[in-house]
């Protein structure tokens, strides 16, 4: 695969890195702003790194790129909870978006070939940016796998505890554009179901892709599913975060969690 842009390790610090990329091919159409975009960069910086293993073992994967880009997408926010663009240089002239949603330009015109821009890539613990060293070069082909879609997650889950057939999950709202945290049960079955629907055994929570686009099907089978939804915002957080303690009916639709995953849904509330 062609690279498509240079990369340098400007900075690093326990659990963030800064890393600049430059422009060398023609066909790059942005910088996007994208967590799976980050944990790519990562990951080429450090072949059999805590971070590489970490993720083919989540995906189930033996090597790099034999994932669906949307499994990257979903589980990336357990990785890297969040990325922006700090500092730009040489964009074209005619672009559009900021550092916070990515940078994009024409790719038919000219100009945007060694634009750079540095990103600042924070990590949700140390083992996952150990192996990455200030002055190195390598080059990416990177892309956003999931072409935007990631964007339109509104919801970050974490998973803190499970215990019998109750699972405590932290959910934080990621932007201020989103309908609020719900507390009925077709809200956490979404939650639940999304992360399902990318492991290797996802038990009860296996279904079609036809089924998981009919919402009246699954606003039916959410309360058979799951028994009762009991919210705790914590002292001193904001409304932008709350846990959730969600009891299940049968305990075989957890054996696919883990304390400490997190993932990214949409959590429809319809």
């Amino acid at each position: 695969m062609s690279a498509l842009y240079e990369m340098e390790v400007v900075d690093r610090r326990e659990t963030e890195v800064d890393i600049r990329l430059r422009v060398v091919h023609p066909d790059v159409p942005s910088f996007p702003v994208a967590r799976n975009f980050a944990v790519q960069l990562l990951l080429k910086l450090g072949p059999d790194s805590p971070l590489e293993r970490a993720v083919l073992r989540e995906l189930a994967v033996e090597e790099m790129f034999d994932w669906h880009g949307r499994d990257l997408t979903t589980i990336s926010y357990r990785y890297v909870p969040a990325v922006r663009i700090i500092q730009t240089r040489n964009l074209p002239s005619a672009h559009d978006g900021d550092g916070t949603v990515g940078i994009w330009w024409d790719r038919s015109g000219e100009g945007h070939v060694n634009a750079e821009a540095i990103y600042r890539v924070s990590v949700r613990h140390p083992d996952w940016c150990e192996h990455v060293t200030p002055g190195t070069r390598d080059s990416s082909a990177a892309f956003d796998e999931s072409n935007g879609e990631e964007n339109d997650r509104p919801f970050g889950v974490e998973l803190l505890a499970i215990e019998g057939e109750t699972v405590d999950l932290r959910v934080h709202r990621l932007s201020d554009a989103v309908y609020p945290i719900a507390t009925h049960a077709l809200f956490a079955f979404q939650l639940l179901l999304e992360r399902a629907q990318i492991a290797p055994n996802p038990g009860g929570f296996d279904f079609t892709e036809d089924q998981l686009a009919d919402d009246g099907l699954l606003r039916e089978l959410a309360p058979s599913y799951v028994r009762s939804v009991e919210r705790r915002d914590e002292g001193g957080r904001d409304a932008r975060s709350a846990v959730l303690r969600v009891t299940l009916a049968d305990t075989r639709w957890l054996a696919h969690l883990e304390p400490t995953m997190a993932w990214l849904s949409f959590g429809f509330t319809a």
